[in-house]
Parts: C-alpha cells; sequence; structure tokens
C-alpha cells in the first residue's frame, strides 16, 4: 500500500528533492509543512525542478503561527528537514523546533511509524570559546530537538532515524530551488508562472549550510559594498575566516535524497544516528579560488580573525553553518553516498548555475520593488479641513491553514510605518515588499507645513492626530508601530494618547534629539543641520547659499568602513530630497525645529508595550549611543545595532530587518530574552 508522507522544516532545497524521489517510488500523498515565518504556500507559483506539470499528490500546506500542524494532516511517515536558514539563523533554527514539537505533540493522532530528522552537521559544531552566540543558540536547539524527538519515538514505541548531512550541493540554487517547490496553489490547480522565480523568493531567503550558505552570503555582502563603491573589489580582496587546512565535503543532492530513502526503508538504522557526508573532501583554499573567479572577487583565504577589517567581518558574520567541522556526536554512523566525481570542472559548473540563479532572484526582487509602487493602495482623507494621503500593502489573498483566514489579512494587528520627515518612501520599499508578504502593512507620512511659515508647521499634536485618523478610516483597533528616523518620536506620543491601540513599537535609527539637549552626542550631520535650520529661521533668504552645506557627494572613502558608512548609490538623489532647492528646503528646516523642540523622554516611562529600538554602526545621521540611551528609559525597551549598517538600513538590509521585526512583532515579550536576541544574526549585537 503507498504511504503517505510527511514532509516538515525550513530545508526547501532537500524537501523539493526528497518530495521527487519519494514520489516517483510511488508514496501516496506527501505534503510538506512550510514552517512559520516563511512565505505562505499559496502565494506564487509552482513548478517540479524540470517544469513539468506539479504531482496531484503533493500538497504543501502552512504550519500555524506557533509551527501548529495543521489537524487535517495524517502520514505514515514523517520527516523532519531542518537546518536551512535566511538572514537571521536563528528564527529559522526556532521555527523548525517548533514545528518538530508540534509533531511530538501530535504523534499518536498522526498514525505515523516513525520520524526521520535531518539537519545539518554544521550547525551542530562544537562551541568553542570563540563560538558567535547565534552559532551557539541555533547548535542548542538543534541538539536540543533531536534528542526530544528521540524520546518521543522511543515514548510510542515508534522507529526514528537521527541524521546530520554535510554541505548537501545541487545544481539549482536554493532560489531556483524555491521556485521548483512552490509557493504552490491548492492541489488540483494549475500551477501558475510555471518556470519563473515566485513572488516569494527574495535573495537572501533561507538556504542550506555549507557551499550554498556561503555563496548566498557573498553575494549578499559584493551587492551590498558595490552599491556603495562600485569599483572596490577591483583593487581589494574579500578575505574569509578558514581553519587551516580545511576541507569542504560537498554531498551531491540526489545522493543525499538516495541514500536518506535507503535508510528509512531499512528496519534495521531503526534507533539509529547518521553523518551523511562525501568521501572525497574539497580543500578550502582550492574551492575559494575558483568560488571568485566566478564571482568576479579575488577571495583571500586567512587564518587569524585579526586579520579581518570590517568588510570583511560583514562575509564572517553571515556564515553560520559554513564549513563541514564534524561535531561530536557520539554514537553516530559514519554513510558515505557512491562515488561522486565533483573535481574542479564540476564545481565550477554548480558555481556557475548558482550564480545565474542568484542573478535571477535579483533581477526579480528588483523588479518587484520598480512595480511595489503601483501595487499600494493610495487613500486621501480629510484631517480638520486638510488632505492626508496614506498608503497600504496587504499579503496576497489566500487561505491559511483549513480555511482560516491568511496571516496578515484584514482581521491581523497591522504594521504602520511612519516614514521620516522630509524623506519619499523609496527608502521602504524592499522591507514593504518583504513585511506585506504576511502583514497588512500601512504607510504614513508626515504631512508638512503648508507654506513657508512657522505657523503652518504641524506640531506633535497634529501628527498624533493624522495617525488617529488613519486608523480610524482603517478599522484598526491595534496595531504595530514601526518608526524610522524621526518616525518614533511620533509613535511614542501617538502611545500615550492611545495606548490601548499600540501592541509594540519598533524607532529604526531612531532621532531622539531635543534643542538645546547638550548632552554632547550629536553626529557631526546633526550639528550642522542645527546650524542650518536655525538659520533659515531666521533668515530664509540664506536658503539657496545654505544649501551647499547640505546634499552633495559622500566624502571620499578608502578605508573598509568608510566605504561601509557610504550612502547607496540607489539611494542618494532620495536622500538629498529637502536640499534640492530653497523651495524646499526652508519649510523642512522648520519642520526639523519643531521636532527638535518636542521631548518625549518624561513620557517614555508611561509606555509598557515592548520596544525595540534598532540602531546602525555606521549611521552618520543620528546619533546612534543617544537611541541607544532612549531605549532604556521605555520599562520594556531593549536595543540591537546592526554592525556595518547605515541610517538607511532599512533599505539596505531589508531582509534582516523584515525578520527582526517580524519576530518582535509576532511575539514581542520574547524578545525580552537575551539568547534570543543574540540567536538573530551573527550581525546583529546587543
Amino acid at each position: 500500500m503507498a504511504r503517505d508522507v510527511l514532509l516538515g522544516g525550513s530545508s526547501a532545497l532537500l524537501a523539493a528533492r526528497l518530495a521527487d524521489r519519494l514520489l516517483a517510488r510511488g508514496a501516496g500523498r506527501v505534503t510538506i509543512v512550510v514552517p512559520p515565518g516563511r512565505p505562505p504556500a499559496s502565494t506564487g507559483a509552482a513548478a517540479c525542478p524540470d517544469d513539468r506539470p506539479r504531482d496531484p499528490r503533493l500538497l504543501v500546506v502552512d504550519a500555524g503561527p506557533s509551527g501548529d500542524l495543521p489537524e487535517e494532516v495524517r502520514a505514515d511517515v514523517v520527516w523532519l528537514l531542518t537546518g536551512d536558514a535566511g538572514p537571521v539563523p536563528g528564527r529559522d533554527a526556532r521555527a523548525d523546533a517548533a514545528l518538530a514539537r508540534s509533531v511530538i505533540a501530535r504523534l499518536p493522532a498522526l498514525g505515523a511509524a516513525g520520524i526521520v530528522h535531518v539537519t545539518a552537521d554544521e550547525l551542530c559544531r562544537p562551541l568553542g570559546a570563540d563560538a558567535r552566540p547565534v552559532d551557539a543558540v541555533v547548535a542548542r536547539l538543534h541538539t536540543a530537538v533531536e534528542e526530544e524527538v528521540a524520546a518521543a519515538c522511543a515514548e510510542h514505541g515508534l522507529g526514528h532515524r537521527l541524521v546530520r548531512t554535510v554541505s548537501p550541493v545541487d545544481a539549482l540554487s536554493p532560489a531556483g530551488t524555491v521556485a521548483a517547490l512552490g509557493p504552490v496553489a491548492p492541489a488540483g490547480a494549475v500551477p501558475p508562472n510555471a518556470g519563473g522565480v515566485p513572488p516569494a523568493a527574495w535573495p537572501g531567503d533561507p538556504v542550506p549550510a555549507g557551499l550554498h550558505r556561503f555563496l548566498a552570503a557573498l553575494r549578499s555582502v559584493v551587492d551590498e559594498v558595490t552599491a556603495r563603491a562600485p569599483d572596490y573589489f577591483g583593487t581589494r580582496p574579500l578575505r574569509c575566516l578558514l581553519p587551516p587546512e580545511s576541507a569542504v565535503r560537498l554531498t551531491p543532492m540526489d545522493e543525499v535524497t538516495r541514500v536518506l530513502v535507503e535508510l528509512a526503508d531499512d528496519p534495521e538504522t531503526a534507533g539509529g544516528r547518521f553523518r551523511l557526508a562525501a568521501s572525497e573532501a574539497v580543500p578550502a583554499d582550492g574551492l575559494l579560488q575558483r568560488i571568485g573567479d566566478v564571482y568576479g572577487v579575488r577571495l583571500l583565504p586567512v587564518h587569524d580573525p585579526a586579520e579581518l577589517d570590517p568588510i570583511d567581518r560583514l562575509l564572517h558574520d553571515r556564515l553560520t553553518g559554513f564549513l563541514a567541522e564534524p561535531s561530536p556526536w557520539a554514537g553516530c554512523r559514519e554513510t558515505t553516498p557512491g562515488p561522486l566525481g565533483w573535481g574542479p570542472p564540476a564545481q565550477r559548473a554548480l558555481l556557475r548555475r548558482v550564480r545565474r540563479a542568484q542573478e535571477a532572484a535579483g533581477e526579480a526582487a528588483r523588479d518587484r520593488r520598480e512595480r511595489l509602487p503601483a501595487r499600494l493602495v493610495r487613500t486621501t482623507i480629510d484631517v480638520a479641513g486638510r488632505p492626508l494621503t496614506y498608503h497600504l500593502a496587504v499579503p496576497p489573498a489566500v487561505p491559511g491553514p483549513a480555511g482560516t483566514p491568511a496571516r496578515g489579512g484584514p482581521g491581523a494587528e497591522p504594521v504602520v510605518l511612519l516614514n521620516a520627515l522630509g524623506q519619499g518612501l523609496a527608502f521602504w520599499h524592499p522591507l514593504i515588499d518583504r513585511l506585506s508578504a504576511r502583514w497588512r502593512v500601512l504607510i504614513v507620512d508626515p504631512r508638512g507645513p503648508e507654506d513657508d511659515g512657522p505657523a503652518s508647521v504641524p506640531g506633535p499634536d497634529d501628527h498624533v492626530d493624522d495617525l488617529e485618523a488613519v486608523l480610524k478610516n482603517e478599522g484598526v483597533e491595534r496595531c504595530h508601530l514601526v518608526g524610522w528616523c524621526t518616525g518614533p518620536k511620533q509613535a511614542v506620543r501617538f502611545a500615550v494618547r492611545r495606548p490601548d491601540v499600540v501592541a509594540s513599537m519598533v524607532f529604526l535609527n531612531g532621532s531622539f534629539r531635543v534643542e538645546g539637549g547638550h548632552d554632547g552626542l550629536d553626529t557631526p550631520y546633526e550639528r550642522n543641520l542645527d546650524y542650518l535650520c536655525r538659520t533659515l529661521a531666521r533668515r530664509p533668504d540664506q536658503a539657496g547659499r545654505l544649501l551647499r552645506l547640505f546634499g552633495g557627494d559622500d566624502p571620499p572613502a578608502s578605508r573598509p568602513d568608510e566605504v561601509l558608512a557610504l550612502t547607496n548609490g540607489a539611494l542618494r538623489e532620495e536622500v538629498r530630497a529637502p536640499f534640492l532647492s530653497a523651495q524646499a528646503l526652508v519649510p523642512y528646516a522648520l519642520q526639523m525645529l519643531a521636532f527638535w523642540g518636542d521631548d518625549v523622554s518624561a513620557e517614555a516611562g508611561q509606555i509598557r508595550v515592548p520596544v525595540l529600538a534598532v540602531g546602525a554602526e555606521h549611521d552618520r545621521v543620528v546619533s546612534t549611543p543617544r537611541l541607544r540611551a532612549a531605549a532604556a528609559r521605555f520599562p520594556s525597551g531593549r536595543f540591537v545595532e546592526l554592525r556595518g549598517a547605515t541610517h538607511q538600513c532599512l533599505y539596505d538590509r531589508a531582509a534582516v530587518l523584515a525578520e527582526l521585526i517580524e519576530e518582535f512583532v509576532a511575539d514581542p515579550a520574547a524578545m525580552a530574552g537575551s539568547d534570543v536576541i543574540d540567536g538573530l544574526a551573527g550581525e546583529v549585537d546587543r
């Protein structure tokens, strides 16, 4: 009799290949359960890896927000496929753990004969003195879940296999595999856009440990640096921290799935622990040279962390689960696939295909961002006789598990974005794109002066009135506020007035400067802007002369830390918006003076909802130390800093910030634990 199979967990690449093999061997229904935190399963295209129509026996469903398994799911065999990670590895590990524990709790009802638990050996490596917090959190979670699976199966008299894989690789990149696996339409439906990169696939989506993890991190760092300094890598290497004589065991995915199925079918393997790794080790030095040739970057292996510059460290921060350093796993059996033939030519061919798929995913993401303004619902309302325009982005209208409303639908608490004074929406586009995959997102621009006179400048209460009117018009009873730059002060004022409406607040590069505060924490930018604004308040006729103070090119950058502090080239015109003309500058100066005149520090103690303040290491616009100090004034406030990031991190680091915000919004209280924050990502500091 054909057996029904459940595949659950973050490993989309492995799930796609394993589902294909199991269906080819005559499995009954194969149900893939997408863990919480990933784009909903029914929001995009579906295709098999070779563009064949999707097998009607394949069904993809979503786990609930807490990893809950859909009630209707039944299976003869359960596979838990964990170990892929996006920009925030700790979040994916926690999602995998939540789903695994849901499966364990449902074991008797599932009707399964056993569980096969598969994870990446790279994520369970020894934790030495130099281990980063994110590595420690991820390793503890994966090893704890392995033991929980074994104990639960023993309690119910079921067979289990615990397997750790070492650097599984596939001819398609993870972005290509997302296109292959789904998101998929409901069972029996004709898949739209077959063969393309689906709307839910972004650069930075979860990728397997090992080589794929390295290539995703490399691409993200190279893209981020060249967006600031296009010629940087033409003359400089990118250093990679590697242990002496290190090697990578590249294990083809088809061999991984073949051996896994054999292990699962063999009754003698029940209760066993297995490490699945290629017999041939590829020296890391040679592999780096081939990667550099394909990606056009000179990769230089180094053994001493002191040799890393700030850009090198950014790569290192993103490399959770790269090297196949064997984990100390007592009682495991080493399992080696057959002959592999992964010589340099095959490695180069694989690398070229991965890069082409990454470029396709990047192009799709850029196209989606360009089309974002057309997707936004624009609404204009009247507030005290003045028109106010705001925007709305909604997730795809798809059903959730068992026909329940999709997360982020009309009944969910929306995320409300509060823009900075004088800035357009382009800074937000990548973040809106990601957040709106799962959440209803409202974008509110602060109203500007109606003329050049001080009397027309909206005050703090006016901005709160505007926000209240928007939420009332949208029928919002409770929401999460995310403010950038000047936006956090508006969020605080609103939370004081309407504490019943605010569920949590996130401050992105928040400015808490107060005129006359004299705390000595102003950035040079803030000091210059203060001089400009006070001068224009007295002499608006000086606007043309003072324009030269701002809006010019970034200062020359030669050191790596200076390069990281540069403005992304795509944003340089957007940053200059308030300084393009005297007509724009005078109203902006009046707005800023009114903003600095508002001190919310006394109100901070009244705010009882969770507050997360996110600063940037290279923020040249607002004072990150002042933001850290402000966060400490809130009873439930906490502060994190993005290493290597700038004031425009909502654009440059949208992948990390989206997951950080979603983690916080989904369960703000959980972020109080230091291990949760430390386990978010290598580039996030508390």
